[in-house]
């Protein structure tokens, strides 16, 4: 019998994909032994509600651009075009369903995004689907697992926390202001996600 494959999911607005993404889906694929990392741009972000948020089709286009040169990386548009506010635990259930192999499911996240995982749709249901890859951010501390397997019955064991993986200190939001400032994005973004972004002036 096949072992099953390994793949983990990485979502997000991608608003635009940076560097920090990449070393996630990196650092992700080479500590848990993941065969793919999937980059799932999010449609309607409904924990964003009321935010600007570039156009999803705009987005999808800069996160392939981002992960166009990255060993085993590929890029879904399941939630672009999928109508409503986009729920991880619907885009795990789809995956799942539509494998054409025995598929064990991870899905990464930074440690603030687990600490608000009991505001998410059917938490629990999401820990049964998959396992969680805890990435740590420059600008949290570790996360609570115990409060959070509390509110999330089932949690615990299915949590894979990377501790000593470097920390991610940029985010989307500071390198939109970057680019509004006119800062230079060499080693931010990728190369052709900075020419997207200029020719179609998404963050004046």
């Amino acid at each position: 019998m096949r072992a099953a494959k390994r793949i983990g999911v990485l979502g997000g607005s991608f608003d635009p994909p940076h560097a920090g993404h990449l070393m996630i889906a990196r650092e992700a694929r080479a500590r848990v032994g993941l065969d793919a990392v999937l980059f799932i741009p999010a449609g309607e972000q409904w924990l964003k509600e009321g935010q600007a948020v570039a156009a999803a089709t705009h987005r999808l286009a800069m996160t392939h651009l981002a992960v166009q040169r990255q060993e085993a990386c590929a890029v879904l548009d399941v939630e672009v075009t999928r109508p409503g506010p986009s729920y991880t635990v619907d885009t795990l259930t789809h995956l799942a369903e539509r494998a054409d192999a025995p598929t064990e499911w991870f899905f990464i996240l930074g440690a603030d995004a687990l600490d608000d995982l009991p505001r998410w749709s059917r938490p629990q249901e999401l820990a049964r689907l998959c396992s969680l890859i805890v990435m740590p951010r420059a600008a949290s501390g570790p996360s609570d697992v115990s409060a959070v397997s509390a509110a999330v019955p089932g949690l615990r064991e299915r949590v894979i926390i990377l501790e000593d993986a470097p920390r991610v200190d940029i985010s989307s939001s500071s390198v939109r202001r970057m680019m509004a400032d006119g800062a230079p994005m060499r080693g931010i973004v990728p190369d052709a996600v900075a020419r997207y972004i200029a020719a179609h002036r998404l963050y004046p």
